[in-house]
């Protein structure tokens, strides 16, 4: 790792005549001792390449409460130096072009990652996984720790280099910096002429700005911001994107890589900046900070909605995740990783160990601390060191309803709106191509349907001409992609008869077949309607029909064009009487049905159930029960009659019911008449 730099006598003030054994070269170190040589017996002077001693003058900008060197690290023919000013380059590129330069090794600003000396320079690169680069190590394995510059292969080339001086930023620092300064695209204009472009850095005096129209930064915003320019990003033998785009490196590895490929840098060009991962192998600048700082941002956590999360444009550490003003709901969960939908936003929860104590549907409150990242353009917070002890402060309670699907279209889907949601599109058509792989489309964007949960999600074939369901978490990603939590649905063109018409997803429309379908029971509560219907294969409710059946025995034949939506079938903007026929009839009887035997096939159904005893469960509800046990189902005043026999209830007495199956709150009669004491 040790390489010596040549220099001529006459370049430290030595005047090498013809007489030159005339004079004598005295050398007087720190401690006060000298060494004199002859200057006849000196062939030449080498300096070890192991960094500046110069550790006295200590520049910087405090920014985001991280104090930055005033200018870029460099290697200037032999010396390591911290630029003298922030938009000095060893490069320069004028104007906001996009240039691919020849790479100079002996007048260069672009480093790979983890080693020191010119070797970072030329391109050795450190790939040990996970390595701190807060320590030296003697050896190119970063098994040997050592303390002395001299003998470091690998480490924080900006500590090494300014031995201690500086170092080089941390991503979290980078991402403190992203967060909470203002940040304005622009150039500066050197004694030279030229226009030097990059971003300047500024403590904001209320909230943080982001401003991409290019403008002139002065000599004075340098003085208390932070300018990074373009300098572009080194590859092989060339520097690309000079004058375009900036590319800055953290000390940060990529956690958990095992071949030691990445690390995090910071990265702009025009329009963005980012914190993001490259490989350690290509050269980018490194712009220190003063050493002895601590990380500020390592323990200093940001409160962000799940809204704000949604907003981040790039990974960002210490979040507390906070949820006090509106509720959040568990909508899925796979493995480690927890679905949660919080107003209009949602996000994903991974290994932060609420998969182990929540449930699809629970409602929660609280915070959650951990990290943020953006995973194949999914919003994501993943557990860290603090994310168990941060779990006190987060509460979960059963949900009212079962949690269902946002309804969403492909133009939502394909405009990246309801990321990490549970959704359904409705009504697609579906490919799959050569390679098996299933897909819908909107315009030229492909949205890959992929079984990511391994739920036996596809059908086992695909009609291109029929029209499907899907629901599941949109992943977002390149490609869209969802990963379905159930079965694809095949949507008919005609449900055959009410049973089938109950099978079709939720939100689904298509056309019902009735075949001496007879309304059975009419509820009227608060201007709606909602009429109950029995054919051969079974019942289901319309809501809100105005077509002439809400009356108690009228029988239906024909077709209609409706929506299955909250388990009622509903009429669509299509929904007319054309093609139905209505005739009065007797009002259906009740089917009798043993306790026992009821099922979710008698949902919707007017049903009677004899010789029960109705039991006060405590709660407020009233369960069946026989004189061998309670049962699971329930019977309830959902109609509204009047009165209320159920204070008049006696324990040792069995009751003929009779009512409207109903799955609202489990299973419950709903009851159509007041119970009365079996004979």
């Amino acid at each position: 790792m040790k390489k010596r730099l040549l220099f001529v006598l006459v370049s430290i003030g030595i005047s090498v005549l013809s007489n030159a054994q005339n004079y004598r070269m005295k050398v007087t170190m720190k401690d006060g001792s000298t060494t004199v040589f002859q200057a006849s017996e000196v062939k030449d002077v080498t300096f070890d390449d192991n960094g500046s001693t110069d550790t006295a003058a200590v520049e910087y900008v405090e920014v985001a409460g991280i104090k930055w060197a005033k200018g870029n690290l460099r290697y200037v023919h032999g010396e390591w130096t911290v630029a003298d000013c922030q938009w000095a380059s060893t490069q320069y590129v004028s104007g906001n072009t996009d240039q691919t330069l020849k790479a100079d090794y002996q007048n260069s600003e672009y480093f790979s990652w983890g080693i020191v000396g010119k070797d970072a320079v030329e391109g050795s690169w450190c790939n040990v996984p996970g390595i701190d680069l807060t320590k030296f190590y003697s050896d190119g394995e970063a098994t040997v720790e050592t303390e002395d510059f001299d003998a470091a292969e690998c480490g924080d080339l900006a500590k090494w280099a300014t031995r201690g001086s500086y170092r080089m930023p941390t991503k979290n620092e980078f991402d403190q910096l992203v967060a909470q300064a203002s940040q304005q695209y622009g150039y500066v204009t050197t004694p030279e002429g030229n226009q030097v472009y990059g971003f300047l850095f500024t403590n904001p005096a209320g909230d943080v700005e982001q401003n991409l129209e290019p403008r002139e930064i002065s000599l004075a915003e340098l003085e208390t911001g932070l300018f990074l320019p373009a300098a572009g990003l080194g590859y092989y033998d060339n520097i690309t994107h000079a004058g375009r785009s900036g590319y800055y490196w953290s000390s940060t590895p990529i956690e958990g890589t095992t071949n030691g490929r990445d690390a995090y840098e910071l990265d702009f060009s025009a329009d963005e900046v980012g914190v993001s991962r490259t490989l350690r192998s290509l050269r980018c600048a490194i712009r220190p900070v003063v050493n002895g700082q601590s990380d500020t941002s390592q323990d200093t956590y940001v409160n962000m909605t799940v809204d704000d999360l949604n907003a981040l444009t790039s990974d960002r550490s210490c979040v507390n995740l906070t949820i006090n003003d509106v509720p959040a709901t568990i909508t899925y969960i796979y493995n480690n990783d927890v679905y949660m939908r919080c107003g209009d936003s949602a996000i994903r929860l991974s290994s932060t160990g609420l998969e182990n104590v929540v449930s699809k549907g629970e409602v929660c409150i609280g915070t959650v601390k951990g990290d943020f990242k953006l995973i194949d353009g999914m919003p994501v917070l993943v557990g860290n060191d603090s994310t168990e002890a941060s779990l006190t402060n987060f509460m979960h309670f059963p949900g009212g309803s079962e949690v269902g699907p946002t309804d969403a279209t492909l133009g939502e889907i394909v405009d990246s709106q309801h990321r990490c949601d549970l959704i359904q599109l409705t009504g697609i058509t579906l490919v799959e191509n050569e390679y098996g792989i299933v897909y819908t489309e909107s315009g030229d964007t492909q949205v890959m349907i992929a079984d990511g949960f391994g739920v036996n999600a596809m059908p086992a074939t695909i009609d291109a001409n029929a029209k499907y369901v899907v629901e599941g978490i949109f992943a977002s990603g390149n490609p869209f992609m969802i990963y379905p939590t159930k079965t694809v649905a095949y949507i008919p063109d005609e449900a055959e008869n009410l049973a089938a018409f109950k099978q079709i997803p939720d939100g689904a429309s298509t056309r019902v077949k009735l075949t001496d379908a007879r309304v059975t029971y009419v509820f009227r509560p608060f201007g709606e309607t909602y009429s109950y219907v029995r054919d051969a294969s079974g019942a289901a409710c319309f809501r809100n029909f105005n077509l002439g059946f809400d009356d108690e025995g009228k029988t239906l034949n024909g077709t209609l064009a409706a929506k299955y939506s909250e388990r009622c079938i509903e009429t669509t903007d299509s929904t007319n009487g054309d093609s139905l026929t209505i005739a009065a009839g007797e009002v259906p009887q009740p089917i009798e049905k043993k306790l026992g035997d009821i099922t979710v096939n008698d949902v919707d159904e007017l049903i009677t159930v004899k010789g029960v005893k109705i039991v006060d469960s405590g709660t407020g509800y009233y369960r069946l029960a026989t004189t061998e046990g309670s049962s699971d189902v329930f019977v309830s005043n959902g109609f509204y009659l009047n009165g209320n026999l159920f204070d008049s209830l006696d324990a040792d007495s069995t009751y003929d019911i009779t009512g409207i199956l109903s799955s609202d709150n489990g299973m419950t009669i709903k009851l159509t008449q007041w119970f009365t004491k079996s004979k």
